[in-house]
C-alpha cells in the first residue's frame, strides 16, 4: 500500500496530523481505564504507538489509546489495568486499545485484530464498560473471564470460561454464559452458541478457516467487503460533524483572540465557557470517533483483505491467469479502491 499525503480535512490545522488533535484539545477522558501496562512478556513483541512509531515491548511499557500490540511468533504479552483486569495478547496476535464515542460517553474499544486475546476483568463498578472487538462483531462484558480469536478471513471466535458476554455482529446478538463459545462469520450474524470443551487450537483453527477461504475466495472477499462497507458508512456518518464542529470551533477562537486583545476579559470568559470549551469537548468526542473508524477499515484492509490475497496469490502463483483467480482480483481491487477513496484521504503516513 502506498503511503499517502494526510489531508487536512481531518487535521486541527493544515500540517498537524490528525493525532496531534487530542493534545491540541486537552480534553481528559474519563471512565473505564484507557491504559495498559506490560507486566509480562516473552519472545517477539512490539508496540505501535497512535503516533506511528514501533519499538520492542518491556516491563512497564504503557499501552494507550490509539497504540497496538504486535506479536510474533514466540510472541506473548500480559497487560495489566488499574481495577485489577488483564489482559493477555497471544502468540501471532494484533491488539489494538482505542477511544470512540457512543450513547453520550466515550468507549474503550479492545479489539482482537488478527490471533487470540485473553481477558480477565474484575468488576466494572459505576464506569462504562469497554466494548470488545473483532473486525466482525463486538461484545459487552460483565465481569468475565474468556478468549476472543480472530481468523485471517475476518471470522471470529468468542469463548467464555467465566461470566457472561454478549457478542453482536450484523444486528443480532447472542449471550453466552459460562464454557459456552460462538462463532461470528465475517458480514454475518453470529452462529450457533455451542458448548465450550477444552480451548482452542487457534492455529489448526486458523488454518481450517484458510482452506475454507480457498474453496471459495470470491464470495469470502465478498463477505469482508461488507464489513468494509459498515466501517465507510460509519465514518462518512461522523466525518462531515467533525468537520462541522472543527470549523465552529475555529471561527470562535478567532472571536475568542479579537476580545482578548481588546481586553474584554470577562466577555472572553463567557465565550471560553459557554462555547468554546463545549464545542472542544464535542469536537474532540467526533475526531475520536473518525479515528476509530478509519483506522478500523485499515486493519481489516491491512490484516483480512491483505491476507486473502496474499494466500490466494501464493495458491495460484502458477496460474495467474487462472478465471478464479482473476475474479478474485477483480474483486478485491474494486473493495480496495472504495477503501481507498473513502479512508486513505483521512490517514496519515505513520498509520500505514
Amino acid at each position: 500500500m502506498k503511503r499517502v499525503v494526510q489531508s487536512s480535512r481531518l487535521s486541527a490545522r493544515p500540517g498537524v496530523p490528525t493525532f496531534v488533535l487530542f493534545f491540541l484539545l486537552g480534553i481528559a477522558a474519563t471512565g473505564f481505564s484507557q491504559q495498559a501496562e506490560v507486566t509480562y512478556f516473552q519472545g517477539t513483541a512490539n508496540l505501535k504507538s497512535g503516533s506511528g512509531s514501533l519499538t520492542p515491548v518491556d516491563f512497564g511499557t504503557t499501552m494507550n489509546a490509539g497504540d497496538s500490540i504486535v506479536t510474533g511468533n514466540d510472541g506473548v504479552v500480559q497487560l495489566d489495568q488499574t481495577g485489577g483486569s488483564q489482559i493477555t495478547v497471544q502468540a501471532n496476535s494484533v491488539f489494538t486499545l482505542q477511544k470512540r464515542y457512543q450513547d453520550s460517553n466515550q468507549q474503550t474499544v479492545m479489539t482482537t485484530v488478527l490471533g487470540a486475546v485473553s481477558y480477565r476483568f474484575a468488576k466494572l463498578a459505576g464506569s462504562p464498560e469497554p466494548a470488545i472487538a473483532t473486525m466482525s462483531s463486538v461484545a459487552g462484558i460483565r465481569g468475565t473471564v474468556f478468549t476472543v480469536y480472530a481468523a485471517s478471513d475476518g471470522t471470529s471466535r468468542y469463548e467464555v470460561t467465566e461470566g457472561m458476554v454478549e457478542v453482536s455482529s450484523a444486528g443480532q446478538s447472542v449471550d453466552l454464559t459460562q464454557n459456552q463459545a460462538v462463532e461470528v462469520a465475517a458480514g454475518a450474524v453470529p452462529g450457533k452458541v455451542e458448548a465450550l470443551h477444552g480451548s482452542l487450537d487457534y492455529s489448526k483453527w486458523n488454518s481450517q478457516k484458510e482452506q475454507d477461504f480457498s474453496q471459495n475466495p470470491v464470495a469470502a472477499l465478498d463477505a469482508v467487503g461488507k464489513q468494509m462497507d459498515t466501517f465507510i458508512a460509519e465514518f462518512d456518518k461522523i466525518e462531515p460533524v467533525y468537520v462541522r464542529l472543527k470549523s465552529e470551533l475555529d471561527t470562535n477562537r478567532a472571536e475568542l483572540k479579537k476580545l482578548f486583545d481588546e481586553g474584554k476579559k470577562d466577555e472572553v470568559q463567557k465565550l471560553n465557557s459557554d462555547k468554546i470549551r463545549p464545542l472542544e469537548i464535542e469536537t474532540t468526542n467526533a475526531i475520536l470517533t473518525v479515528r476509530y473508524w478509519a483506522l478500523s477499515a485499515l486493519s481489516l484492509r491491512k490484516y483480512v483483505m491483505g491476507r486473502m490475497f496474499l494466500i490466494n496469490t501464493l495458491k495460484h502463483i502458477r496460474n495467474l491467469d487462472d478465471t478464479n483467480y482473476k475474479a478474485f482480483v477483480d474483486h478485491f481491487t474494486k473493495l480496495d479502491r472504495s477503501f481507498r477513496a473513502a479512508i486513505v484521504p483521512s490517514l496519515v503516513p505513520l498509520d500505514i
